[in-house]
């Protein structure tokens, strides 16, 4: 797939019909954010309506565009807008990593400086306001992820409810990053529908696995303060976005079933 940078000067009447157009995924950085994010429109997009908005993020090898590529492919013609934001917390330092965000240094300095929680917090919050705002995204999305990609939704989920709709968790670590302590403690006001996907053929996520202890106390710290959550196996699958399972979930939850 191509990659192209989004100019900031493009007004939203112009770029978002020619985005759904050429069927590629377009890289913008939100406004008042130094964050990046890839965003691909559905076929048919017009700004005379909103559009359902799908947040998806990597594992620890912060590969962004073959995510989007995933949830390009499983989208066909359904009338989402993939959102993939250039997060730094799925993973490892992110500095040791630098080539693969295509960040400039003074926001490594940045998130260095702040931490990489606020950055990716304060980041997200962001991005679905550009969206919304330049792509005439839902006000509220769906985030989903695979392992690593589980630190920043877990945190989403516990301390951002009212941003989403539900989430969907591949195999999800949890080791309580940027998670406070007293939130876990707080019945939330806005409950959301979270499905925790495995797959069926993985060797590794067995059950008493490492990962699979670090699914159960998410689960039950999520589960403690209010949400709804459904442990799911995908027989002949193995790891990866399960972009296919995870729009059947999605739309399930946005039809009310």
């Amino acid at each position: 797939m191509r990659f192209v940078i989004g100019l900031l000067a493009l007004v939203l009447f112009g770029v978002g019909p020619a985005l759904a157009e050429d069927a590629t995924a377009h890289r913008f950085t939100a406004a008042g954010s130094p964050m990046d994010y890839y965003v691909s429109l559905p076929a048919g997009w017009t700004p005379e309506r909103t559009w359902p908005v799908i947040v998806a993020l990597p594992d620890a090898t912060r590969e962004f565009t073959t995510v989007m590529d995933a949830f390009i492919a499983a989208r066909r013609s359904k009338p989402w807008i993939i959102v993939v934001p250039v997060v730094l917390g799925s993973g490892g330092v992110p500095w040791r990593f630098a080539d693969v965000f295509g960040y400039k240094p003074d926001v490594f300095e940045k998130a260095e400086k702040d931490g990489v929680c606020k950055f990716d917090h304060e980041g997200l919050a962001a991005v679905l306001q550009d969206v919304r705002k330049r792509f005439k995204a839902e006000g509220r999305a769906f985030i989903t992820g695979y392992e690593a990609a589980g630190h920043v939704i877990w945190r989403e989920v516990i301390h951002n409810p009212a941003a989403y709709y539900g989430a969907a968790l591949v195999f999800p670590n949890f080791a309580g990053r940027c998670v406070d302590e007293t939130q876990i403690k707080t019945k939330t006001t806005t409950p959301l529908s979270i499905e925790i996907l495995r797959g069926g053929d993985d060797k590794v996520g067995v059950p008493g696995s490492p990962i699979d202890l670090q699914i159960k106390s998410a689960v039950d710290y999520v589960r403690g303060i209010g949400h709804k959550v459904e442990d799911v196996t995908v027989p002949g699958k193995v790891r990866g976005p399960f972009a296919e399972e995870v729009f059947d979930f999605m739309e399930k939850v946005r039809a009310g079933k």
